[in-house]
């Protein structure tokens, strides 16, 4: 598949992201994470463990943020495809 948007440096994508929310589900292994963009736009990422005994909320935290930052990266992606000149 060809990629019409250039790969998003992990800097760049860093910038956009103004104050980070982790946010423990009681009694569970779910860790959800909101990054705030600069235009308020929220953009949640969520992690579980299978194995409650083996349960990281340090890990759990960044995990989820991994896949909130995936997600801003895939939105921030489309964003800039209306940027490209159309042919």
């Amino acid at each position: 598949m060809t990629s019409f948007v250039d790969p998003i440096p992990a800097a760049e994508l860093e910038s956009l992201v103004m104050f980070e929310e982790y946010f423990p589900v009681p009694n569970t292994t779910i860790t959800i994470c909101v990054l705030s963009t600069a235009g308020g736009y929220p953009v949640r990422g969520e992690s579980s463990c299978r194995n409650p005994a083996m349960f990281d909320a340090v890990v759990g935290r960044r995990l989820a943020r991994e896949k909130a930052m995936s997600r801003l990266s895939e939105l921030e992606a489309y964003r800039r495809s209306f940027d490209r000149p159309r042919p």
